[in-house]
């Protein structure tokens, strides 16, 4: 049982840290800590256009994804335009400016990534890397 709440407690820390530089990043751009995680969530993640796949990936309810979504477009941030074949989706394309936000939250991230990783040595960091990518396997293969 201490195992498991050591899990749940990285993972808390480290969303909450996450969430602390996107703040960061929003008060020198005038945006919500949200609104920047959504642009860095569609800078990142290729292929992930709409509303529903920032749902699925960050895990924010439906109606405040929207409300962002629409106030990043009214900022100039994401453009929509429609999916072929389905008239219901919506496509979301980050603009310059936006991709500049999404950009310096991904370089203040990694610089925290390095803050959380030393004094780890090079083989424990191959180790723990091996062991990610094992976790992120299953943990996409238990999404589908």
């Amino acid at each position: 049982m201490e195992q498991k709440n050591k899990y749940s407690e990285f993972v808390r820390s480290a969303f909450w840290l996450k969430h602390k530089v996107n703040e960061e990043v929003g008060k020198e751009f005038g945006l919500p800590a949200t609104e920047v995680e959504i642009l860095a969530f569609l800078y990142l993640n290729e292929g992930v256009s709409t509303a529903t796949d920032i749902w699925r990936g960050r895990n924010l309810k439906k109606n405040t994804i929207s409300i962002h979504i629409d106030n990043l477009v009214k900022r100039g941030y994401l453009e929509r335009a429609g999916v072929d074949g389905d008239r219901r989706r919506v496509s979301l394309t980050l603009t310059d400016n936006a991709k500049r936000i999404a950009e310096e939250s991904m370089r203040r991230i990694e610089g925290l990534w390095r803050e959380l990783l030393e004094g780890i040595d090079a083989e424990q960091l191959k180790t723990f890397e091996y062991c990610i990518g094992i976790i992120n396997s299953n943990a996409k293969r238990l999404c589908k």
